[in-house]
């Protein structure tokens, strides 16, 4: 189980001053989410949609020299940050710390699927990008990029995680996509869905919550999210979109599509 952390803001600046008290939440939770740490972000330019970096490190956040540096010196509108606790016996090197970037599209994800042959299909079956690492994680991230180089992000989030669900087993599927104009988050933990989860994680660790403020939208996981008033859920199998400069949200599912 891993925990997210997504801005987008009015005005750029540097992460650690868009999102001060989340962020010192989200550090402290990788007293427990300790197997590595990633931050993407868009490069902001007066002209055009600006281009993806990405920053990771297979290490615990809180004592990282490198994260520090990462949140304090990256000056950006439009953020995910994602913190790791890996999957029993996965490698804790580089190819497997999130985000996964690539296509113009960084993605973070919150939880596991099994088992990797059924994935490895999927991803055979679909025609998509061969993984270079060992996680279910980036399995998923393959099959999303193959439908999100012709089509809409959003739609293409949807339709990845209910092919996964259809079959494999997972926890959750919840993730935050970020692209050039947009910040996405899905939200895949319904119960029927949350099979075989870790020894005392519930529902509710799996749940994703955002805020929507003048200047900024703040997306989060819970344990950094949830308890205050303004924070608002996120319902499973929907899509919270985000458009960079105008901070427009539109929540996404079958047969909806309004405004947040």
């Amino acid at each position: 189980m891993c925990r997210l952390l997504g801005v987008v803001a009015a005005t750029a600046a540097p992460i650690a001053d868009l999102v001060p008290d989340a962020l010192a939440r989200f550090e402290a939770l990788s007293a427990v989410h300790g197997d590595g740490w990633g931050v993407a972000h868009v490069v902001p330019h007066d002209q055009g949609k600006g281009e993806l970096r990405v920053a990771k490190a297979p290490e615990r956040a809180s004592g990282s020299d490198d994260w520090q540096a990462t949140v304090r010196d990256t000056v950006t509108d439009a953020a995910l940050l994602h913190i790791r606790q890996a999957s029993p016996g996965m490698p804790l090197v580089l190819a497997n710390t999130h985000p996964f970037h690539a296509d113009g599209l960084a993605f973070a994800h919150n939880g596991h699927a099994h088992p990797g042959a059924t994935l490895d299909a999927l991803v055979a079956e679909a025609g998509a990008p061969i993984p270079v690492g060992d996680t279910d994680s980036e399995r998923y991230f393959s099959l999303l990029r193959a439908p999100a180089a012709t089509g809409a992000v959003d739609d293409a989030l949807l339709a990845t995680a209910e092919r996964i669900a259809a079959s494999a087993t997972a926890t959750s599927l919840n993730g935050l996509l970020l692209t050039p104009t947009t910040l996405l988050a899905i939200a895949w933990w319904h119960a029927p869905v949350i099979r075989g989860a870790g020894d005392g994680e519930t529902e509710r660790d799996y749940r994703l919550w955002y805020r929507v403020a003048p200047d900024r939208v703040v997306i989060a996981s819970t344990g950094v999210a949830g308890e205050d008033a303004d924070w608002r859920e996120l319902p499973h199998g929907k899509v919270l979109r985000v458009e960079r400069g105008s901070l427009r949200v539109r929540i996404i599912g079958p047969a909806e599509d309004v405004a947040a």
